[in-house]
């Protein structure tokens, strides 16, 4: 029998709060001034319904090694909102740790404590990320032929010799948990060092990227979208850009991440004729930009802090076709 891949499939939960409820929290880590060991730490939290909100509530935010407990910074302080309901923070730090994938080093993680009470109660929230650069290498190898570039990855300064494997769905039926101890002990007994959520599959769970990040284990993420032709018209872009602005904000916390894909093989489906598009090759063209160019990447760029690709497999383009 055939099983059509849609429906609600994880836990459902309603929420009913008369205060405030905090909806997300997305950390993102930049290296400010690399000669001082100095750190930019970016939080972001999402709020929802503030009806009874103080104009200025207290926030509390601090930020310990997960190892040994010690802390980079503890402050408490007044609030201000965007007109989103958005609270965003920014906070120095120095005297980190880095996290280095599996072989090169050791998984330094830290956790971000975020507390905001109001008159009634406090919320509170914690999120375990790394410090960690990431850079695609793609410099041009021979000045006569623009085609013949690397394509490596550079983390913290150091070349990564990639050995990866392609993540399908864990199960043929989907179900909200799985035994990813096992999935991750089975990755590091064949040597793998990194894992490509496949784009014609699903997000993974928090607890996923979690173990990613403690393991050292690399993850090339795609958003699910794959082997296809997709519609480009406002409504549809409408619901994408809601769909990869949650998934990146959540999923670009965690240090294990080096790359964001926009699709699985769809840019090689119009090259190769997949769909019989020829005919209409600057249509169809022209859509798959409008999406994933101009939807898709633009709605993430500044979110994530790692490169973006349009698809997989990729001819390394920075921009654009």
């Amino acid at each position: 029998p055939a099983f059509i891949p849609s429906g609600i499939w994880k836990p459902v939960t309603l929420v009913y709060n008369q205060d405030l409820y905090l909806e997300e929290v997305a950390v993102r880590t930049g290296l400010l001034d690399a000669s001082a060991g100095l750190w930019g730490v970016q939080v972001e939290a999402k709020f929802h319904d503030l009806v009874k909100l103080r104009k200025h509530p207290d926030v509390s935010f601090a930020i310990r090694h997960l190892k040994d407990g010690s802390h980079l910074s503890n402050k408490t302080f007044a609030a201000s909102f965007s007109t989103d309901l958005t609270l965003q923070l920014n906070v120095n730090v120095s005297g980190v740790e880095l996290w280095f994938p599996k072989y090169l080093g050791e998984q330094s993680l830290y956790e971000l404590y975020l507390q905001l009470c109001t008159l009634s109660q406090c919320f509170s929230s914690t999120r375990e990320f790394g410090f960690r650069t990431v850079v695609l290498d793609q410099q041009q190898l021979h000045s006569s032929d623009k085609r013949q570039r690397k394509f490596e990855f550079v983390i913290n300064d150091s070349p990564v010799f990639i050995k990866g494997a392609n993540l399908v769905p864990l199960s043929v039926l989907e179900r909200p948990s799985f035994d990813l101890t096992n999935l991750f002990d089975l990755v590091e007994k064949a040597g793998i060092n990194t894992l490509r959520v496949w784009g014609g599959g699903v997000y993974q769970s928090d607890e996923f990227y979690r173990e990613a990040d403690r393991r050292g284990i690399l993850i090339w993420q795609e958003f699910m979208f794959a082997c296809s032709l997709y519609p480009a018209d406002q409504s549809f872009l409408t619901n994408v850009r809601e769909e990869v602005v949650e998934q990146a904000r959540r999923i670009n916390t965690h240090p294990s991440v080096i790359l964001f894909s926009g699709n699985n093989e769809n840019k090689q489906g119009l090259l190769e004729n997949w769909y019989d598009t020829n005919d209409n090759r600057t249509m169809y063209k022209s859509e798959y930009l409008k999406l994933y160019d101009r939807t898709i990447r633009d709605s993430v760029s500044d979110l994530i802090d790692v490169p973006f690709l349009l698809s997989s497999p990729s001819n390394g383009e920075d921009r654009g076709w």
